[in-house]
């Protein structure tokens, strides 16, 4: 009985751990450009953080988990992206593996 309960508790730290770890999300209202499959389309950068961006989509599509995705504006150059969760026209994705983040973001990232 005592493993189960000490898993119990490790389960709960980690997971604290983890969401100490997550990038902080900072909150924006940004117009700018979606590449996706469906072609390009506008939409709003509504989040940001050092891992993905939120967004909301001016057209009627619908865009499913994993599907790459490059969002850009004026203040962010290019962001290689995956979808990672739909709600009808909000999105959230997080930057792709390797593409790396552009120094534009960054800046713009600390400027928030």
């Amino acid at each position: 009985m005592t493993h189960l309960h000490n898993r119990g508790w490790a389960h709960r730290f980690h997971a604290a751990v983890s969401c100490r770890d997550r990038p902080e999300r900072r909150d924006c209202s940004i117009p700018a450009r979606l590449t996706t499959r469906h072609g390009e389309v506008g939409c709003r950068i509504i989040n940001v953080s050092l891992g993905g961006v939120g967004f909301t989509v001016d057209a009627i599509i619908r865009l499913r988990p994993d599907e790459r995705v490059v969002v850009f504006s004026r203040h962010t150059e290019r962001l290689f992206c995956n979808v990672r969760w739909a709600s009808l026209v909000r999105y959230g994705a997080e930057f792709e593996i390797g593409a790396g983040i552009p120094e534009t973001f960054m800046r713009f990232y600390a400027s928030l």
